[in-house]
């Protein structure tokens, strides 16, 4: 006859199970059904998931021979990538660095490569528990590949030559430096950074933080900033720029005949501010536009 502390017991033996089940649930790693055994390694459920093979934290490069205009796509959440431009028509390499997830479920799940002809992509296995990554991708590609990185957290991608569109997830940085090509693209709630940047057209946003630039040549887009906002325009420029400032100043120097400092078109530092500069003949069309900040441009030598 079975007592009644042995059916209690099994009673809450039963409630842990049910619970231990719902939060594997949760987490996106129930097991098949007919499996008698789980496995809780690491990244268990991401390898099965996986849409190519995973880099591991400090270990082997994983090369890529390309041909014609290779393209990149970065995926990863919150981990960190910097991209660089390495020789025309060489290789891609792809690694990973930084710290490996010490979590014993795998909260930021893995890191893959994958090729697709010219197409070189990097992503990671989805998972709920991720709110930061300590890890950082770094690949080097030919200076023509164009490069689209989906989600990232902080981003910086040097010597670029091709259309880029660069999008931080969380708050993440966005530094761009030597770079040349039709198109930038810029998205981030942290700070952007432009260095050295031609672009035909360029679309900026920090949501939370600041746009600043220097050796700008840039002749149509948006700089959009919730905080304030540097920019510094080198010769070779053609542009009108319109810049508008809700709660702050407008600065200007180096401009023939358009030197200011917008204080005299405002009341009080609680107004908005406008202007508008012209760049060489003026041919194309830049908004720049500040939140909470002054809005400082200078015409560089």
């Amino acid at each position: 006859m079975t007592s009644r502390g042995t059916v209690v017991a099994g009673l809450v033996g039963l409630q842990i199970c049910v619970v231990v089940f719902a939060v594997i649930a949760v987490m996106g790693g129930v097991p098949a059904p007919s499996s008698a055994l789980w496995t809780f390694g690491r990244h268990a459920a991401g390898r099965e998931l996986a849409s190519g093979p995973e880099l591991a934290v400090g270990g082997a490069h994983h090369v890529f021979d390309t041909s014609g205009h290779p393209s990149l796509q970065v995926d990863i959440g919150y981990a960190d990538v910097t991209i660089l431009a390495g020789t025309p028509g060489s290789k891609v390499d792809v690694s990973l660095g930084g710290d490996a997830d010490d979590f014993p479920f795998g909260s930021n799940g893995a890191i893959w490569v994958k090729r697709d002809g010219d197409s070189i992509r990097v992503g990671k296995t989805s998972s709920r528990w991720s709110s930061g990554d300590d890890r950082r991708v770094t690949v080097v590609v030919p200076p023509d590949t164009q490069i689209d990185v989906v989600n990232a957290g902080v981003i910086k991608a040097t010597g670029l030559r091709a259309v880029a569109s660069l999008s931080s997830i969380g708050s993440g940085s966005v530094t761009v430096d030597d770079f040349d090509g039709p198109s930038l693209t810029a998205t981030t709630r942290g700070r952007v950074l432009l260095q050295q940047v031609v672009a035909e057209h360029l679309d900026v946003k920090s949501r939370d933080d600041s746009v600043e630039g220097s050796g700008l040549r840039v002749r149509n887009g948006t700089i959009e900033s919730d905080d304030h906002a540097s920019l510094g325009f080198v010769a070779g420029s053609d542009t009108l720029i319109t810049a508008d400032a809700s709660d702050g100043k407008i600065l200007a120097s180096g401009f023939s005949g358009h030197d200011s400092d917008s204080s005299a078109k405002k009341l009080d530092d609680d107004d908005a501010s406008t202007q508008t500069l012209k760049i060489g003949a003026g041919t194309g069309r830049l908004e720049v536009h500040a939140g909470d900040g002054n809005i400082v441009l200078t015409q560089e030598s």
